[in-house]
């Protein structure tokens, strides 16, 4: 993807004209957030900005109704696998968070007491068994 700026629909925007200090805030204030996320939720653009933001990752402001870390958030989330298979059991499961590993707490616990090379040998038998 190449970055172009502006963007095609960036004349559309409804932050168009308005100052940059209410969606860039120097500071945390609720007060500028607020202002913004009106701003952005009778924007036109609103859904074309939050993917231009996301996309370009783009790590400061508020774009498309969302702030920076709510970018952070739905980043992370984009890279959790809907589905995994278990490095102790072998079972599929949805994990909950980015480098999980395990199904469940009880194949944690069994999975600390394993050395490094142990885990590995698990999850590629675990890989196999899955195939």
């Amino acid at each position: 993807m190449t970055f172009v700026w502006p963007p095609e629909w960036h004349d559309r925007a409804a932050c168009r004209g308005k100052g940059t200090e209410l969606f860039f805030p120097e500071t945390a204030g609720q007060g500028h957030l607020y202002e913004a996320l009106r701003i952005c939720r009778s924007c036109p653009v609103e859904k074309d900005c939050a993917d231009w933001a996301f996309d370009n990752n783009e790590l400061f402001g508020i774009w498309g109704g969302k702030s920076c870390r709510q970018r952070r958030l739905q980043r992370r989330k984009k890279l959790i696998p809907e589905t995994a298979t278990c490095a102790i059991c072998g079972k599929e499961y949805a994990p909950t968070r980015v480098g999980a590993q395990t199904c469940s707490t009880e194949c944690m616990k069994k999975n600390t007491h394993r050395t490094q090379r142990e885990r590995r040998a698990a999850a590629k038998q675990a890989k196999r068994g899955a195939a």
